[in-house]
């Protein structure tokens, strides 16, 4: 947690507001493309001719997403929001939490195969 800069209850504070974390991709899900410069990556952003049912869906994704994540074991949570949301690299991951690089490119797997699982199972 050193390499962060954070001592242990700022990185557990760090840990509760990434529970929310998007690994979707926008255009897999909306069908259409993210607008550039205009920060078009909410469902409001497209209001006007968006189609209800699509947004609602959206939100309902993101919503199984933030479950699944919040029920990955502490370590595949942690090395998802170190990951995705503090932007660092599985060898830094490694460092901050004292394991090899590649046990986390393991852990990393491991969560986002679960992850996959739930998404699927929503699809289906």
């Amino acid at each position: 947690m050193e390499h962060l800069g954070l001592d242990q209850d700022a990185f557990y504070k760090l840990l509760d507001r990434v529970r929310s974390i998007s690994l979707i991709n926008w255009e897999e899900i909306t069908g259409r493309e993210k607008v550039e410069g205009a920060g078009g990556e909410t469902p409001a952003d497209y209001s006007k001719s968006s189609d209800i049912f699509r947004d609602l869906n959206l939100r309902r994704v993101r919503q199984v997403l933030q479950n699944a994540i919040e029920g990955l074991p502490e370590k595949e949570r942690i090395v998802v929001s170190l990951y995705y949301y503090a932007d660092l690299n599985m060898k830094e991951i490694g460092e901050v939490l004292t394991i090899t690089e590649s046990r986390i490119s393991q852990i990393h797997t491991k969560a986002i195969l679960r992850l996959r699982g739930k998404l699927l199972n929503f699809f289906t």
